[in-house]
C-alpha cells in the first residue's frame, strides 16, 4: 500500500500516518517515502487500532495498492517476463474476484520501473539499443510503460539495479483519510 497527500500528490510520510496501541504510537510510513508498512503482529491485527494522520483541513491522504516484482537479475528483464508478471496479477484478480469480475475489468497493461539515480534504462530490440531513461537526478525516476508495445524479443536493462518494479491494479481500489 502507498499513500499520497492531495492536493499535490506529495509523499505520504508528511501526513504522519500512525496507529495507536495503548500508549504506543506506531508510525506507518518510513521517511521520506509513501509506502505504508504495517507491523506483522497478529495481536495488533486482532485489536484493529485506529489510524491517525496529521492533515490540514484541505488535505486528503489517498491510499492505494500496488504489487512489486524482483527479477532474478536486478538490472535486466525481458518483455516475456514483464508480460508474465502482468498476467499473474490478472490471474490473481480472477482468483479473488471470480471469472465474471475479471471479465468486466481491464487487464493489467502497465509496468512502472523506478530507475536509480545516475542509471540509464534502455531496451534492446533486434540487436539495437534504444535509450528510454537517463536519470541524471539524485532521486529514483519512475518510468511507466506498456511492455507489450515492444517486440517479443525485447530486453530491458539498466546500468544500475532497479530501485523497484511495480504493477498497479488496472482499476481504482483505494481509500482516503480526510481531516474531520
Amino acid at each position: 500500500m502507498a499513500a499520497k497527500i492531495e492536493p499535490g500528490d506529495r509523499p505520504g510520510f508528511g501526513s504522519g500516518l500512525m496507529m495507536r496501541r495503548g500508549n504506543e504510537t506506531i508510525r506507518l510510513i518510513p521517511e521520506p517515502g509513501s509506502d505504508i508498512v504495517f507491523p506483522r503482529d497478529a495481536g495488533l491485527w486482532m485489536e484493529n487500532p485506529t489510524l491517525y494522520a496529521r492533515l490540514k483541513s484541505d488535505e486528503t491522504l489517498r491510499i492505494g495498492f500496488f504489487f512489486s516484482v524482483t527479477p532474478q537479475d536486478k538490472a535486466v528483464f525481458t518483455q516475456a517476463q514483464a508480460r508474465h508478471w502482468l498476467g499473474l496479477l490478472d490471474r490473481c484478480i480472477e482468483d479473488e474476484g471470480g471469472y465474471l469480475i475479471a471479465l468486466l475489468l481491464p487487464d493489467t497493461h502497465k509496468l512502472a520501473v523506478d530507475i536509480a539515480p545516475g542509471s540509464r534504462f534502455e531496451v534492446v530490440q533486434d540487436g539495437a539499443s534504444h535509450l528510454l531513461v537517463d536519470n541524471q537526478g539524485t532521486a529514483p525516476y519512475r518510468f511507466v510503460f506498456r511492455p507489450q508495445d515492444y517486440r517479443r524479443d525485447a530486453v530491458f536493462r539498466a546500468s544500475a539495479p532497479f530501485v523497484r518494479i511495480v504493477m498497479h491494479l488496472p482499476f481504482p481500489l483505494h481509500g482516503a483519510l480526510r481531516r474531520k
